[in-house]
């Protein structure tokens, strides 16, 4: 038994002296092969074998992640993982001479890379850290280069549909220095790789497609190769749907309760101001949120600024139907004409039993008031403004004296002379109570009179209140389905 676990010990340390060899082994093959390699290599020369042979490069990138969409600015931040692959002439090996050793790590600025360079770069640090990683070198000379990377570039966008819009941000990667005769840009896949992309709450990925072009650039004879990738992306429109449009268009249809709110309330102009100024305030907040550009106005924009027109009209037509509420106090009668087409009107917008009880009001108070003035005109011989009590009505003890004067009456004696004093004051009394009750008349007349022409300018108001309000419905209706309409997929 102890020699059994004394031949397992042994076998033990032999395997890890065997490794730990290998190891120092493996070390000194890649350090002599990293030395041979760069000696006399120089990272400026262009890794070919003849001078008038282009170097090709390859290309690709996988997006990861979409960090921040700036419509204000017209930029977007992405993170990326950048690939680039050659084949360098000047980092060949034999691997049989080094061990078996395929392939070595090599830091980015020991060795020749290419100048790519993402042309529509905003952030200011081109190679951001690029170098801090290196490459991976094979026996062969075929070169991996794979760098992360947070790329802002510029990005025109179209908030024509907002928020319902499709946006497409172009990464242009090309050589800063070299153009085809001495450097070629490859695409290694006609999309971007999209496998580990993290998803983005805002904005959601629709494709990736890599195209190749050649241009000419003012500076160079030789014309460049650019690679685009694009960026395809739509927005997410739910938070916008539940915080900016479903609100708007709450506050607009609450404009129809302007029309709805009687003229007695004295809130009608305040409430049409303050939902004036809400969707003011809505359209701030939009604002602060697009780009400032004049090239294309959002829709959502248009249906606010439409909303804008409708209560700024339906504060002028508040104060139009308050105005016309509010002229019977001023004595004013409303004209025939108008009269004419408020019934028209009253009929068409189902307030015809309303309209005909008004006038029909309003004419038995006038005819009431021209009988009783025939009335009192027959009783007393006079015309219709004449509203003393008749005088032949007053009873003969008053001392009014009808018919021929006796023989009795006419003498004078003491008690007649009392009597006719206490006649005259009688008399007098009469005269006054007479007076009273003819300005009671009057008073009623014109209360009566009053209340008619009110109650003909409150039925206008009514009308003219009920014409606004479809209107108004009307108007916002349809501005609501142009804008769901205009976005081409709804």
């Amino acid at each position: 038994m102890m020699e059994t676990n004394k031949r397992g010990t042994a076998i033990i340390i032999f395997l890890l002296v065997t490794l730990e060899l290998r190891g120092i082994v493996c070390a000194e093959a890649e350090l002599r092969l990293i030395r041979d390699l760069m000696d006399g290599y120089d990272p400026d020369v262009r890794p070919c074998e003849r001078i008038d042979e282009a170097v090709q490069v390859t290309i690709d990138i996988t997006l990861h992640q979409i960090i921040e969409v700036d419509a204000k600015n017209q930029v977007i931040t992405t993170s990326v993982w950048q690939r680039m692959y050659w084949k360098d002439e000047h980092l060949t090996w034999n691997a049989s001479k080094y061990g078996g050793l395929e392939r070595i790590r090599l830091s980015a600025d020991r060795i020749w890379k290419p100048d790519i360079t993402l042309i529509n770069d905003v952030s200011g640090d081109f190679h951001n850290n690029q170098l801090d990683y290196p490459a991976t070198i094979l026996h062969d000379g075929h070169v991996r280069w794979l760098t992360p990377r947070l790329l802002t570039s510029s990005c025109t966008m179209d908030m024509t549909y907002f928020p319902w819009d499709n946006q497409t941000c172009t990464l242009q990667f090309t050589s800063w220095t070299h153009d085809n005769s001495e450097m070629t840009l490859v695409m290694k896949n006609s999309k971007a790789d999209s496998t580990d992309f993290v998803k983005n709450g805002e904005w959601e990925l629709v494709g990736l497609p890599v195209r190749t072009y050649t241009y000419s650039a003012p500076c160079c004879e030789v014309p460049f190769t650019n690679i685009e990738f694009d960026i395809e992306i739509h927005r997410r429109a739910r938070y916008y749907i539940t915080n900016l449009i479903f609100p708007s268009v709450l506050i607009t249809a609450a404009g129809m309760l302007v029309f709805c709110l009687p003229p007695e309330s004295g809130e009608k102009v305040s409430l049409s101001v303050t939902i004036l100024l809400a969707t003011t305030v809505y359209q701030l907040l939009l604002a602060d949120g697009m780009p400032v550009q004049s090239i294309s106005t959002p829709i959502i924009v248009r249906y606010i600024i439409t909303t804008q027109v409708l209560l700024g009209l339906s504060m002028i037509f508040t104060v139009l139907v308050l105005d016309f509420h509010h002229q019977g106090l001023f004595g004013h009668v409303v004209p025939a004409r108008l009269q004419k087409v408020v019934t028209v009107m009253a009929t068409l917008l189902l307030l015809k039993g309303t309209s005909k009880k008004v006038w029909s009001s309003t004419g038995a108070s006038e005819n009431k008031g021209r009988s009783g003035s025939r009335k009192r005109a027959k009783n007393t011989g006079e015309g219709e403004g004449n509203n003393s009590v008749p005088m032949n009505s007053l009873p003969s003890s008053f001392g009014i004296k009808r018919g021929r004067a006796s023989s009795r009456d006419t003498e004078f004696s003491p008690a007649n002379e009392i009597s006719d004093v206490q006649s005259s004051v009688q008399n007098s009394k009469l005269y006054d109570i007479n007076e009273v009750l003819s300005g009671f008349h009057v008073t009623l007349r014109d209360k009566e009179a009053d209340d008619k022409r009110m109650l003909e300018w409150r039925l206008v108001a009514k009308v003219f209140d009920r014409l606004f309000l479809i209107m108004f419905t009307i108007c916002f209706l349809v501005s609501t389905f142009t804008l769901l309409c205009g976005y081409p997929k709804l």
